[in-house]
């Protein structure tokens, strides 16, 4: 019995810095950082793409990275190739638009790797991948 990994929708890997540097998208914000926060809970992301938090001082660099995988579904590497998984959209839903599912075809071991080029991998904290939510897996 082996396991079939269905579907990878975004990776994100998760870098805390120490130094508070501004990464607000707006002027405003970081006029005001970092005594007040950039995003705050209902209202809009205020951080530069690919920063994320409060303070927007975690960063995902997975995002845009070279990545590959093991195969393509219906060896359609436009609408289920590696890239789509580090896009920066963490959706669950496979079919949702636009495509944002990195997706093999059924396989034994599938494979999906990114290459995260940093020079300080010990500052990485976290590493998070986002599972389609109808299939995360299949026994065969």
């Amino acid at each position: 019995m082996g396991l079939v990994w269905i579907g990878l929708l975004m990776a994100c890997v998760t870098v805390t810095l120490t130094d508070a540097e501004c990464h607000c998208n707006t002027t405003s914000a970081c006029a005001v950082f970092p005594s007040t926060p950039c995003s705050q809970v209902g209202s809009p992301d205020e951080c530069q793409e690919g920063w994320y938090g409060s303070y927007c001082q975690k960063q995902n660099i997975a995002l845009g990275r070279t990545c590959n995988q093991s195969s393509s579904l219906n060896y359609n590497a436009t609408n289920y190739g590696a890239g789509l998984a580090v896009d920066g959209r963490a959706t669950t839903d496979a079919r949702s638009t636009p495509l944002t599912c990195a997706h093999t075809q059924e396989e034994t071991d599938p494979t999906w790797t990114v290459n995260l080029n940093t020079s300080r991998p010990e500052k990485i904290q976290h590493i998070r991948l986002y599972l389609r939510d109808d299939c995360e897996y299949i026994h065969i």
